[in-house]
């Protein structure tokens, strides 16, 4: 989504203005779908689980 704004920003013609706008849209409905859903929740739970609390990496999923 950012390389998709930031052509909109920069390079895209105005003509796809209205196009880019709807992608956008969609792929923030997808994103929110995604990251809202039971099933997510119940994956960053087993992962902060598994990480090891003096593993340097643990970060990425805390």
């Amino acid at each position: 989504m950012n390389t998709l704004t930031w052509d909109a920003r920069t390079q895209m013609p105005a003509q796809g203005a209205v196009t880019r706008g709807h992608q956008l849209a969609t792929l923030s409905r997808i994103a929110q779908e995604k990251f809202t859903n039971p099933a997510m929740e119940q994956l960053l739970e087993r992962a902060a689980k598994d990480v090891q609390r003096d593993d340097p990496d643990s970060y990425r999923v805390r």
